[in-house]
């Protein structure tokens, strides 16, 4: 019985201890429905989230020099450069994409064919100020779509 309890008891505290991060929203982003949100990649991302299917949302932000110029089309050309030069992925869509609060940016869609399937890529640049936010998204093409709303929904609510 007392076996039980603590299992019981160990369960619990695990569900609490997932569920706010599951709910809360990022200062960066809202976690899109059905993705919980990740901690512990701090020095690597800002925001981290994953589906219980494996679609994986990402995002950073960047400080950088305005006055050295680089707005959104130059993070855009760097970004597509990198992913088909070296990475081997295909541009498969290119638009201009607004947040809730207005802010301008670009989302690019990639491709990349892997033995398992297909895989999608989508990177979203935002410009602001002196900062640069580069939200990512990956997965399987197959279970990507099913996410695309929440996902884009998430997008339009992203501050730096």
């Amino acid at each position: 019985m007392i076996h039980t309890a603590k299992r019981w008891a160990h369960a619990a505290w695990l569900i609490l201890s997932l569920a706010p991060a599951g709910c809360a929203s990022s200062p960066l982003l809202q976690t899109p429905h059905k993705f919980l949100r990740l901690e512990g990649h701090e020095q690597e991302y800002d925001y981290r989230a994953t589906s219980a299917d494996g679609i994986v949302l990402a995002g950073r932000v960047l400080d950088y020099d305005k006055s050295l110029g680089g707005g959104v089309s130059f993070w855009v050309d760097a970004i597509k450069l990198r992913l088909q030069a070296t990475g081997g992925y295909a541009l498969l869509k290119e638009e201009s994409i607004q947040t809730t609060r207005g802010l301008q940016g670009k989302q690019l869609r990639f491709g990349h064919d892997e033995k398992r399937g297909a895989y999608q890529y989508w990177v979203t640049v935002f410009v602001s100020g002196n900062k640069v936010v580069v939200l990512e998204c990956g997965g399987p093409e197959s279970k990507l779509g099913a996410h695309e709303a929440a996902i884009m929904q998430a997008l339009a609510s992203a501050s730096p």
